[in-house]
């Protein structure tokens, strides 16, 4: 729960900081996503752990693009 409070954070205050911010912080939120989804995909079945890992980055980083920007 924390690293989501800290994720969100971090992505609304660089939206809101750099011109065209939300895009950017979009397109890194969905990187995220891929890489968990790549990583579920590639990784053995032997290693649980990173399985577990992978699957939780990949279902946690799916929604946080699309939070409002209030300026």
């Amino acid at each position: 729960m924390a690293v989501a409070v800290i994720w969100i954070f971090i992505g609304t205050t660089c939206a809101s900081y750099w011109r065209g911010g939300q895009a950017y912080m979009a397109c890194l939120h969905y990187l995220v996503a891929i890489l968990g989804a790549i990583l579920v995909t590639t990784l053995p079945w032997s290693d649980k752990v990173g399985l577990l890992f992978s699957y939780w980055i990949a279902s946690s980083c799916h929604s946080f693009p699309f939070l409002p920007n209030f300026h």
